[in-house]
């Protein structure tokens, strides 16, 4: 009687097409944009400026709707001057370690495509 050789699996299951799917990649920070690189993002090919610089009243509405589906939901950053700031604590609420930070900033002048735009807060 012949005695057939005992073949062992291997001590670790090679990676299956399966495995690799399931495998979550760490997740992107969000990309910051500055006011300016957010500007620049608008496609003036795509939306032609008028003879005086600016869009006019049927060019706008199609600016409008694409900002509000390309730009709405972004991080931005807007570098502001704080004209005022005042730190408080609400004396009856009862997490003693929470404040309430209230900044007062001034609007902000951009231009994009010679059109000056002032960004104000709210």
């Amino acid at each position: 009687m012949t005695q057939q050789p005992v073949v062992q699996p291997p001590a670790i299951k090679p990676s299956t097409p399966d495995a690799v799917a399931t495998t979550k990649k760490p997740a992107q920070p969000a990309e910051v944009l500055g006011l300016d690189a957010t500007l620049k993002l608008i496609s003036t090919n795509e939306f032609t400026l008028s003879e005086e610089g600016g869009w006019d009243k049927f060019t706008m509405p199609k600016v409008q709707k694409w900002v509000k589906e390309n730009l709405n939901g972004k991080r931005g950053r807007v570098l502001v001057a704080a004209l005022e700031c005042n730190v408080a604590q609400d004396e009856t609420d009862p997490k003693p370690d929470e404040w309430t930070l209230r900044l007062t900033v001034t609007g902000r002048h951009a231009n994009y495509a010679g059109m000056g735009n002032r960004l104000l807060p709210i």
